[in-house]
């Protein structure tokens, strides 16, 4: 199997006075995708005063069998206000999500952003995820100073809450070291946007200049919640392998299900008791 994805791509700028002009697509691109990202775009948020952002990226799924990457960027000379928001989107199946490992962080790095072409560009080369991390990246994500909220905020996520940070710039290096020590399979279901102007779209991980209460539930967590977040089962078990050096117990660790996953693999083996049940029964029926 090839290892790269060749994904259909475009890019798109918000000017300040809010409207939204198309700039380039790659082969692929299909058009009445634009109307539901004009809708991202606009549920974005609007750029309060004196905030920038440099550079941010999040996930979101596009329709219930495509999912959407984006990395974000102001636009305007260096020491001027922005004039505008540039947005980069790739576009995947739910499998190709899967495949290149759920994390949209990794999707972009090492890729150039596209702000210069213009009308054509070409498919986005995505690679498949071939191995899991090892020790040393791991050991990375997890030795970082805000180490408590990485730990603290991949529990929280495993159990059922969200994460809301108020900082006034992305926060994308500390995102996405929480996305690597997440199970791979909890990423796909899970949303992360390493900054946003608001939070009307209801990221599962989001970075907001200024939290507002109405966009957050009670699912979510402030990041002083997630820092002195009770210990779980994944947490203790996770650092208790990096700091052991144990590679085997990490990846098993992230390699585990998620609990819709669990609950699906339960359902199918009670139907198919179930159904054994039904034909033994009949087959006892029937014997002379």
């Amino acid at each position: 199997m090839d290892q790269t994805l060749a994904l259909p791509q475009a890019w798109a700028m918000q000017r300040t006075q809010g409207a939204i002009e198309w700039i380039a697509h790659s082969e692929q691109w299909q058009d009445e995708w634009q109307s539901e990202l004009e809708e991202l775009i606009g549920s974005f948020g609007n750029r309060p005063d004196g905030i920038r952002c440099p550079e941010a990226i999040f996930a979101y799924p596009l329709t219930s069998r495509k999912v959407v990457c984006a990395r974000m960027a102001d636009m305007g000379a260096e020491g001027e206000p922005p004039v505008a928001m540039a947005f980069q989107w790739v576009v995947l199946t739910t499998r190709e999500y899967d495949e290149v490992g759920g994390h949209p962080f990794r999707l972009f790095a090492g890729s150039t952003p596209p702000w210069q072409v213009r009308d054509r560009l070409p498919l986005f080369q995505a690679q498949r995820l071939q191995k899991l991390d090892d020790m040393e990246t791991l050991a990375k994500a997890y030795q970082r100073p805000e180490s408590a909220f990485v730990l603290g905020g991949c529990q929280a996520i495993l159990d059922g809450n969200r994460l809301v940070v108020e900082r006034s710039e992305p926060a994308t290096s500390l995102i996405a070291d929480l996305w690597t020590l997440l199970p791979l399979a909890e990423r796909s279901e899970h949303w992360p946007a390493s900054f946003a102007f608001s939070n009307a779209l209801h990221f599962d991980v989001v970075v907001v200049p200024k939290i507002k209460e109405e966009e957050c539930d009670q699912r979510y967590l402030r990041f002083e919640q997630a820092e002195w977040y009770p210990e779980g089962r994944y947490e203790a078990a996770l650092q208790w392998a990096i700091e052991a050096g144990d590679e085997r117990m990490v990846h098993h660790l992230l390699l585990r299900r998620t609990r819709r996953q669990t609950l699906k693999l339960g359902l199918y083996l009670l139907l198919g008791m179930m159904l054994l049940s039904s034909v033994m029964g009949l087959i006892s029926h029937f014997r002379p």
